[in-house]
């Protein structure tokens, strides 16, 4: 998930750095910390959602719809 945000930051980084009329090492700075926080945030998401899967179906010793919605309910709202 983290190369799909760093992936997504590639590309948003310099539509929206165009669009703050950044130029020069201005705009690589902003590219590069738009990618940095596009990566962590996905990554970040990622790992609570693995986490949450894993848990919720070892505590439950169940793997069914009621724990699917579970961990999705919990990530969404974390």
């Amino acid at each position: 998930m983290s190369s799909a945000g760093f992936i997504w930051g590639s590309c948003f980084g310099p539509f929206d750095a165009k669009r703050l009329g950044l130029s020069g090492s201005a705009r690589a700075s902003f590219i590069a910390r738009t990618v940095g926080q596009c990566g962590f945030s996905c990554g970040l998401f990622a790992a609570i959602f693995s986490f949450s899967h894993c848990g919720l179906e070892r505590y439950r010793r169940k793997k069914d719809w009621v724990s699917e919605c579970l961990f999705g309910f919990s990530t969404a709202y974390l």
